[in-house]
């Protein structure tokens, strides 16, 4: 399992993983868990933050987290099945403001190292995401580098913008 130290989980997913997790079919390798992001006290519902699945439980051997500089996923052997909590991790990070906006920062200039590398192929990237058979972000990498990593620079803000709010 893969969590960061700043989540724990609700004791409905606790309770949930104790329940299912002994009587799992072997054929299955990945369980999701979607993840609430809390800010400042509270829960950030909007703005693509919410639902965020994540595969975060997966069986020894069966699968590995992408080396990449942002973004990256647990990609599962091929051919592995999935289930999905209905629990969620909890992301409450309590470090404050500055904390937020040097994190965002950071993921900002990652997100940047990343596009373009997307774009000149200047480091190795690990791509298996997009070559898995599992739903491990694979939608959201192949819309971020086929479609918006090729729009010009004015244009993604507002693509981004439509995209999110076509999500509700």
């Amino acid at each position: 399992m893969r969590m960061d130290a700043d989540e724990y989980l609700e004791w409905e997913v606790v309770d949930e993983i104790n329940e299912k997790l002994p009587l799992i079919p072997s054929d299955v390798n990945g369980i999701y868990i979607r993840r609430k992001v809390f800010f400042m006290g509270k829960w950030i519902r909007y703005g693509g933050f919410y639902p965020q699945t994540l595969l975060r439980i997966w069986r020894n051997g069966k699968g590995h987290i992408e080396q990449r500089w942002m973004d990256e996923h647990i990609v599962l052997s091929q051919g592995s099945k999935t289930i999905m909590l209905d629990g969620h991790i909890v992301d409450d990070n309590q470090k404050g403001i500055t904390f937020w906006i040097n994190k965002h920062n950071s993921y900002a200039s990652r997100e940047m190292v990343d596009l373009l590398n997307t774009s000149y192929d200047l480091l190795p990237r690990d791509n298996a995401v997009l070559d898995s058979e599992v739903l491990t972000g694979k939608d959201k990498r192949f819309i971020k580098e086929k479609i918006y990593a090729k729009l010009p620079v004015g244009f993604r803000a507002l693509f981004y913008f439509f995209i999110v709010i076509s999500c509700f």
